[in-house]
């Protein structure tokens, strides 16, 4: 199993590459505050996986893929010299559907109730996103 880096939520919807400059300015910052609070190492090495699942508040459209680049890009300055080490990203849409069950692998599952826990007694809707950096380890496609 992969060593996990960092391990954090963030409240809104990811910019989107349509979207305007403000938005995507605004995310990046979002995302690299949070990361500057809760990461004390030095940059990452050559390689590693980016995890990023989305649980919209609603049946709301999300393009995952145009979620993922300032996601990264907010983690860059911090986490690593350029985003090029990526070396896998798995990511994942969860919209809310009412009176659905999600299954989710059980080394996972703590982490999924609590965004979801969050996103259900918010008292206004709210959009959230987790992410996870960790070490890249060729694990025959066990992606979590």
């Amino acid at each position: 199993m992969a060593k996990t880096l960092i391990e954090f939520d963030l409240s809104g919807k990811p910019a989107s590459v349509n979207g305007c400059k403000a938005r995507k300015d605004s995310w990046k910052a979002q995302v690299q505050s949070k990361v500057m609070a809760l990461y004390t190492g030095g940059k990452i090495g050559e390689k590693f996986t980016v995890k990023i699942f989305y649980f919209p508040h609603n049946e709301q459209y999300c393009d995952i893929d145009n979620g993922l680049k300032y996601t990264i890009d907010g983690m860059a300055s911090v986490l690593m010299d350029n985003d090029k080490t990526v070396t896998r990203i798995i990511t994942e849409r969860f919209p809310k559907i009412p009176g659905a069950s999600l299954i989710v692998p059980l080394n996972i599952a703590p982490q999924i109730a609590q965004v979801i826990k969050q996103r259900e007694i918010s008292k206004s809707p709210v959009y959230l996103t987790l992410v996870k950096v960790e070490e890249y380890d060729y694990n025959g496609g066990s992606l979590w």
